[in-house]
């Protein structure tokens, strides 16, 4: 009785237990992916001990312009949740088959303006969700019917170079790839006459009206500055005539005796 009542106590102190969070060790992926994981989920520094669930829970990864030059199977393990992974303007050559089998909710995979020359077949096989694939920019132009394209689904929007549209199977001629209809240029709306406008012609008229009143204001002191000139010159020639004239000269003295004392 007393062993069965220690199993008892046992199991009810393990169902209290909180149960660990398993953890994943990402240090052998890629610098720049296993980087780009921590960042955005905001994990430590440790990659040896990343959590999984937080690594179910990412939905979108940018390793745009990060100058990766490859992949590795296995770098994006984990993310099963993952709808849009982007390695735009990097240098990637190659994409190893097995890199994306696991991002079985992948829906947009931007490959754009990567240095990519082949497909290895199978490298796409696990895109199960896959709706957008980008690999524009390339050195080389591929077409809808390249074979590691036969295994998307007619859902899937292939966008290249010279296509945009779904996947073409292949071996079908060239000429029967249907081409993206061209856009009509919408026509540009005809130019009217530039006429001035009504403040525009207000601005004008009040200039106009300023100048006038200068115009006013200058000859009025053009006729005071005449008048001050004429007072000048009125004044200038009295003290000329002044100058000119002889000094008086006293002709005569008188003078009054003065009377003299008695003895």
């Amino acid at each position: 009785m007393r062993s069965l009542l220690t199993f008892m106590l046992l199991d009810a102190a393990m169902l209290r237990a909180p149960s660990q969070a398993q953890t994943v060790n990402i240090c052998d992926r890629m610098p720049q992916v296993r980087d780009a994981i921590l960042r955005v989920i905001g994990a430590s520094s440790d990659c040896a001990a990343v959590e999984s669930e937080r690594l179910a829970s990412l939905s979108a990864l940018g390793l745009d312009r990060t100058q990766i030059t490859t992949l590795q199977a296995g770098d994006f393990d984990g993310l099963i949740s993952l709808q849009g992974l982007f390695l735009f303007y990097n240098q990637l050559t190659a994409l190893p088959e097995g890199a994306f089998d696991s991002l079985t909710s992948l829906q947009t995979l931007g490959l754009l303006g990567n240095q990519l020359t082949a497909l290895p077949a199978g490298v796409f096989d696990g895109l199960t969700s896959l709706q957008e694939l980008n690999l524009t920019g390339n050195p080389r132009m591929f077409e809808p019917q390249n074979p590691a394209f036969a295994v998307l689904s007619d859902r899937v929007t292939l966008v290249l170079d010279r296509y945009r549209g779904p996947p073409i199977a292949p071996g079908t001629p060239e000429s029967e790839t249907p081409e993206e209809p061209e856009q009509p240029e919408e026509p540009e709306p005809p130019t009217e006459p530039e006429t001035p406008s009504d403040d525009l012609a207000a601005k004008v008229a009040a200039l106009e009206t300023r100048m006038a009143a200068l115009e006013a204001s200058m000859a009025t002191q053009r006729t005071a500055l005449e008048a001050t000139n004429a007072t000048l010159q009125d004044i200038s020639n009295r003290i000329s005539a002044l100058e000119q004239r002889e000094p008086e000269v006293i002709t005569s003295t008188r003078f009054i005796p003065v009377p003299k004392e008695s003895e």
